[in-house]
């Protein structure tokens, strides 16, 4: 009956179930109500592995690139280890990944830097002060990134965490490095690089860092 009421409304679930649905019952007795219901979807990305498609597991580093107008992230994955190619599509928001925009060259699209966890970034955003940061990751759903206040200061964002930072139309987006006294060295540009086994080592470092084990968390940039 599930099936048939969200079928009947084009695979809609708010159309389909805007009316209370209850579970059949027997006569005399009250029908329970049914609060929620699970609808399979189709997996968008993932590495092809025995005629199904496995997850991309843990996002390893995103890729920034801009085409003199704007700023566009590409992430990169566990599962983008195994693949002859580095990935070339940068997220859109609400679209799925075979919609992205290709970072093609010949179109203008120049490579800047690849951010990891923990990697000093600051976004200047049109009538905004600066945010900055150590980065956490970007949402492949929207484009946004997150970006830990330093010493995870829970006066800032939520819990330290300042979530949704745009960088599509930002005014500038900046890596830094960061040295053992805590001064900041901008990183202009890079050269792209491939995964490699200690990249994937770094991830599992990182995953540490996020619980506060990294030491630049201990130092004050700038």
């Amino acid at each position: 009956a599930l099936k048939q009421r969200l079928e009947a409304h084009g695979d809609d679930g708010k159309k389909a179930f805007k009316e209370p649905f209850y579970k059949p019952s027997q006569p005399g007795k009250a029908a329970p109500l049914v609060r929620t219901a699970n609808l399979a979807g189709t997996q968008q990305s993932g590495l092809q592995v025995r005629g199904g498609i496995a997850n991309n597991g843990a996002m390893l580093r995103v890729d920034i690139f801009t085409d003199g107008k704007k700023f566009h992230a590409v992430p990169l994955y566990v599962a983008d280890a195994v693949r002859p190619e580095l990935p070339n599509r940068a997220v859109v928001a609400f679209k799925p990944e075979d919609e992205w925009t290709l970072m093609d060259v010949s179109a203008g699209y120049r490579f800047l830097f690849s951010l990891h966890e923990n990697d000093w970034v600051r976004v200047r955003q049109k009538d905004k002060s600066p945010i900055e940061g150590y980065f956490s990751m970007v949402h492949r759903g929207t484009g946004n990134i997150k970006i830990w206040a330093h010493d995870h200061d829970q006066a800032v964002g939520k819990g330290g965490l300042i979530e949704g930072v745009g960088i599509k139309t930002a005014l500038s987006v900046e890596k830094f490095h960061v040295d053992m006294l805590g001064r900041l060295y901008s990183v202009r540009q890079e050269q792209r690089q491939p995964l490699r086994k200690r990249t994937l080592a770094r991830g599992a470092y990182c995953s540490l860092a996020q619980r506060g084990l990294h030491p630049a968390h201990r130092s004050h940039p700038g």
